[in-house]
C-alpha cells in the first residue's frame, strides 16, 4: 500500500474513532439528564457514595465488581457532578459496547448492524433491564467496551506490525476484568466458535494426523489478531478468577442446585417477555436466527443457494451464528450459577448474553436487507442514527438538566426534609432506604453549604465504619426509619447499644445515647 494511501486510511480511522467517542459522550450526557433517572435505586447509588465517602477497589463488601468509574470521580465533592459524570460514562460505554460488538465481528456492515442493535435495545429492552445495563449499578457495559477496545487495539497492532501497542491492549483487558471478571465468557467463546464455523484454509487440508491438523487450522482461522486477542483474554481471565477464588467468601463462585436451573430459565424468560416490548425484542431474535437456520439448511441440501441480498460479496455468517450461540450458552450457564440463584435468577445477570444474541440478530437483519436497502442507497448509517435519536426521544425523553435535581429529590429524598430538621449525622435502617436517603441528604447539604456529616449504617456500611465511628457516640444524632424491621438487626450487627428515641417525624425518628437524651436539643427548623 502506498504511503499516501496508508496515511489517508489512518486519518479516516482516527476520524471515525473521534466521531464514535463524541457520539458515546453525547448519549451518556443525554441519558444522565433524562427522565430515565427516575429509576434510580440502592445498588445504583452505592458507586456514587463510594466517590463521596470512601473509594475501594471493589464494590463495598464484594470482590466481583471493580470500581473503575467511581475512581474517575473520587476527587469530586459535589454529589450532583458525581451523579452526572458516572451515569454519563457508564451509559456511553454501555451503548458503545453494543455497537463495537457488531463492528468487531462484522467487518462489512458492522457499523450499521451495531446502530440497528443499539436502536432495538433502546426501543424494546424492558426499562428496568435497560436501566441496569446503562447505570453504574452493573459492570457489564463498561467491561465489555473496555475488552472490545483492547481487541481493536490488537487488530491495529497486527495490521501495522507495531507490537508495542499490545501493552495498552493488555492494560485495557486487565481493566475490563477488574470491572467484571466474567467479561471473557462472551468474547473468547465467540472467537473460537466463529473460527470453528469458518471454512478451513486449504493449507490445512492435508493427510497429516488430526491432532496436528486441527490446531493449525484453528490458528489459521483465528489469524494473528484473533490468536493474540484470545491469548490475552485467557491469561487475564485466569488471573482474575484466581483472585476471586482467594476471596470466595465475598464472591460466591461455582454452580448452584441443578434442580433450580430449569425453573430459573423459565423465570428469566418470563421476566423478559412480561412486557410487550420485551416480547417483541425476543421475537426479533427468533425471527432472525430462524431465517439464518433455514437458509443454512437450504444451502446444505442444495435447495437454494443464497436468498436475495446474501449473494453479494462475502458475508461473515459465522460471526452472527457465533454471537447467537455464545449468547444462548452464556444465559444457560448464568442460570446455573450459585450467585444468580441466590438473587432469584434476576435477568440482569444474563445481560451480556442478551447483548451478544442481539448483535448476531442485527447482523442477520442488516445483511438480509442489504440488497434492497443498501444497494439502492435508501438505508445508510446516518439514517439509522436519526432513527436512534428519535427512539431515544420517545423512550427516555429529551435531556432536561434543569429538572434533574428535582427528579432526584422526588425519587430519593423523601427523608431529606426531616434529615435537615433533625440535624441527623447517622442514618440506620434497611439497605434500600438508607443509601438513597444518604445520597439525597448529602446533595441537599452540599447545595446549602452545610458541613454536617451524614453517614449510612446498613448493609455494606462496614467499608466506612472507621469513618462514621470517628465521631463519639454521645455526639451522634442517629435517625432511623419509622417501623423499619431492619433497624434492630442492624443495631445488633454493629453493636450499637444505649440509644433511645428522643424525637419523631412522619418518616424518621431521632435516637441519642441515653445519657445525652436528657439534654437533647429541640429539633432544628
Amino acid at each position: 500500500m502506498p504511503a499516501w494511501s496508508s496515511a489517508i486510511t489512518v486519518r479516516r480511522r482516527a476520524g471515525a474513532t473521534a466521531v464514535a467517542v463524541l457520539g458515546a459522550a453525547l448519549f451518556g450526557l443525554w441519558w444522565s439528564c433524562s427522565a430515565a433517572q427516575s429509576g434510580q435505586y440502592d445498588d445504583a447509588i452505592v458507586p456514587l457514595l463510594m466517590s463521596l465517602l470512601r473509594w475501594t477497589p471493589f464494590y463495598w463488601s464484594e470482590y466481583r465488581y471493580g470500581m473503575l468509574v467511581p475512581l474517575l470521580t473520587a476527587a469530586c465533592r459535589d454529589p450532583f457532578t458525581v451523579f452526572v459524570v458516572q451515569n454519563a460514562v457508564t451509559a456511553g460505554l454501555g451503548l458503545a459496547a453494543i455497537v463495537m460488538l457488531s463492528v468487531y465481528f462484522d467487518r462489512r456492515h458492522g457499523v450499521t448492524a451495531g446502530l440497528v442493535a443499539a436502536t432495538l435495545f433502546v426501543a424494546l429492552c424492558p426499562p428496568a433491564l435497560r436501566f441496569d445495563y446503562l447505570a453504574p449499578s452493573q459492570p457489564y457495559g463498561t467491561a465489555l467496551a473496555l475488552a472490545l477496545a483492547a481487541l481493536f487495539v490488537v487488530r491495529g497492532a497486527v495490521r501495522r506490525r507495531s507490537w508495542w501497542w499490545l501493552l495498552p491492549a493488555l492494560l485495557l483487558v486487565a481493566a475490563a476484568h477488574w470491572v467484571n471478571p466474567t467479561v471473557s465468557l462472551v468474547l473468547a467463546p465467540t472467537l473460537l466458535i466463529r473460527a470453528g464455523l469458518s471454512p478451513p484454509p486449504e493449507a490445512c487440508l492435508s493427510a497429516s494426523p488430526a491432532w496436528r491438523r486441527w490446531p493449525r487450522a484453528l490458528a489459521k482461522r483465528l489469524g494473528a489478531e484473533g490468536t493474540l486477542g484470545l491469548a490475552m483474554l485467557a491469561v487475564v481471565t485466569l488471573a482474575a478468577w484466581s483472585w476471586l477464588k482467594l476471596h470466595g467468601d465475598r464472591a460466591p463462585l461455582g454452580f448452584g442446585d441443578l434442580r433450580a436451573w430449569g425453573p430459573g430459565l423459565v423465570e428469566m424468560a418470563r421476566s423478559l417477555t412480561a412486557a410487550t416490548n420485551g416480547a417483541i425484542w425476543a421475537g426479533s431474535w427468533l425471527l432472525a436466527f430462524g431465517g439464518l437456520a433455514a437458509w443454512a439448511r437450504a444451502r446444505r441440501f442444495g435447495v437454494s443457494r443464497d436468498p436475495p441480498g446474501l449473494e453479494q460479496g462475502p458475508w461473515e455468517w459465522p460471526s452472527a451464528a457465533a454471537l447467537g450461540i455464545c449468547g444462548v450458552g452464556y444465559v444457560l450457564l448464568v442460570a446455573h450459577l450459585r450467585w444468580v440463584q441466590m438473587n432469584h435468577h434476576a435477568l440482569r445477570y444474563a445481560l451480556p448474553g442478551l447483548i451478544a444474541i442481539q448483535a448476531g440478530a442485527a447482523s442477520v437483519m442488516v445483511r438480509a436487507g442489504s440488497r434492497r436497502l443498501f444497494a439502492a442507497g435508501r438505508l445508510l448509517p446516518g439514517s439509522v442514527v436519526a432513527a436512534l435519536v428519535l427512539v431515544l426521544a420517545a423512550s427516555i425523553g429529551l435531556p432536561e438538566p434543569t429538572l434533574l435535581r428535582a427528579r432526584l429529590q422526588a425519587r430519593l429524598g423523601r427523608a431529606t426534609p426531616e434529615l435537615r430538621q433533625l440535624g441527623c449525622t447517622h442514618l440506620m435502617g434497611a439497605y434500600g432506604n438508607v443509601w438513597p436517603a444518604v445520597f439525597a441528604g448529602r446533595l441537599d447539604r452540599y447545595e446549602r453549604q452545610d458541613q454536617t456529616p451524614l453517614w449510612g449504617i446498613t448493609f455494606r456500611a462496614a467499608a466506612t465504619e472507621a469513618l462514621w465511628r470517628a465521631l463519639p457516640e454521645r455526639d451522634w444524632r442517629l435517625c432511623v426509619f419509622q417501623d423499619d424491621p431492619d433497624v434492630p438487626r442492624t443495631a445488633r450487627g454493629f453493636a450499637l447499644q444505649g440509644f433511645v428515641p428522643v424525637a419523631a417525624g412522619a418518616v424518621l425518628a431521632l435516637w441519642q445515647k441515653a445519657e445525652q437524651a436528657l439534654y437533647a436539643e429541640p429539633p432544628r427548623e
